[in-house]
């Protein structure tokens, strides 16, 4: 009787172990899937950022093109494009311009590319020309602010610092996106000057700053590219 008692206090003993062994096998487990679980988690919203880092900067790339190829539209400077492998191309026209930036954009989105490259002006024959055109208009030409009953500099309708002469290309490209009082870049704020930052129509005068003045527009608006022509 005593022989049976203890094996039977063994056995229970034994069925203990064995319960509690399995239990901690089932929570390891558990407790592993659960890590794996997490981290494929955070894995997605790793790939998940990535995939809204790399559309950002696309769309980044994409209007940086763009502002490019209007600032070399009235500049009449080179517009390149260096790829990340160093290859450089060039632009006839808009059409070529969103293709490239539609294919760079699209390798890059796939992660296909590492970086998306960049867009540089080179000065042209008659940049320089151009330059001075834009400099002597933003120093002259006014607008009329209906509200205030008076006429404005173009820097300060738009919301621009004080007009200083830009010396070369470069120093255009950096005032360009340079940001306004409402922070926007100045090439956005520049784009289309009308009443008052809008479209609207509105008088426009060159200030020779002598007490004479020229009538530029009586009613209309200026366009960007306006800027550095002769008006």
């Amino acid at each position: 009787m005593v022989i049976y008692l203890t094996k039977m206090h063994e056995e229970i003993n034994l069925d203990k172990k064995d319960k509690t062994i399995r239990l901690f096998i089932f929570l390891a487990i558990c407790t592993l899937v659960c890590i794996i679980a997490y981290s494929i988690y955070r894995y997605k919203i790793y790939l998940q950022n990535i995939i809204y880092m790399r559309n950002k900067d696309s769309v980044e790339f994409f209007y940086d093109g763009l502002r490019k190829y209007e600032l070399q539209q009235a500049v009449e400077a080179k517009l390149e494009y260096i790829a990340s492998d160093g290859r450089v191309f060039y632009f006839d026209n808009e059409t070529m311009l969103v293709d490239k930036c539609n294919e760079v954009m699209d390798k890059y989105i796939r992660g296909e590319l590492k970086k998306l490259g960049q867009f540089k002006l080179v000065e042209g024959e008659n940049t320089a020309r151009r330059i001075e055109i834009f400099n002597d208009n933003m120093a002259h030409l006014k607008v009329w602010n209906e509200p205030e009953k008076r006429y404005k500099a173009i820097s300060e309708s738009e919301g621009l610092e004080k007009f200083k002469k830009i010396r070369n290309l470069d120093e255009l490209c950096i005032y360009m996106y340079k940001k306004s009082e409402f922070d926007v870049l100045y090439i956005d704020e520049l784009n289309i000057i009308g009443h008052d930052r809008t479209s609207q129509f509105t008088k426009f005068i060159y200030d020779y700053g002598n007490g004479k003045e020229k009538v530029i527009k009586e009613y209309g608006k200026i366009s960007f590219r306006n800027l550095f022509e002769v008006l």
